[in-house]
């Protein structure tokens, strides 16, 4: 199989995705988009760099009810945006048809796996 570049979007929706099967209640803070991260599923590392904060914004903007955010105060009194996937949110919700290519990469993965350990 052919790896496909992972996108910065792509990356920011992962991060949070995987956040909200951990805990869903938790907003992920736009500084926590920066470094590397392991997406399991695709068994490839990809690096969120500084434009992920702006992914971020782009991804809450062009995809009315995929994500949340509400504005943090930090201890240093800075001020930004925090992000999660929607409580309630679908596959529908994804308007970007990229993002939504990259969702099903990802579900597929781990449906077969599933299948995989169901045997």
């Amino acid at each position: 199989m052919k790896l496909k570049k992972i996108t910065q979007k792509e990356l920011v929706f992962y991060k949070l995705y995987k956040e909200r099967q951990l805990n869903k209640e938790r907003f992920v803070n736009v500084w926590e988009f920066i470094g590397e991260i392991f997406l399991e599923e695709l068994g490839v590392w990809g690096y969120m760099s500084y434009t992920c904060v702006h992914r971020a914004f782009e991804v809450f903007d062009d995809n009315t009810g995929l994500i949340e955010r509400k504005k943090v105060t930090g201890k240093s009194g800075s001020r930004y945006y925090a992000y999660r996937l929607a409580p309630d949110v679908k596959a529908e919700n994804i308007k970007d048809e990229k993002l939504l290519s990259f969702y099903k990469r990802v579900r597929t993965v781990i449906e077969r796996n599933k299948t995989q350990k169901d045997c």
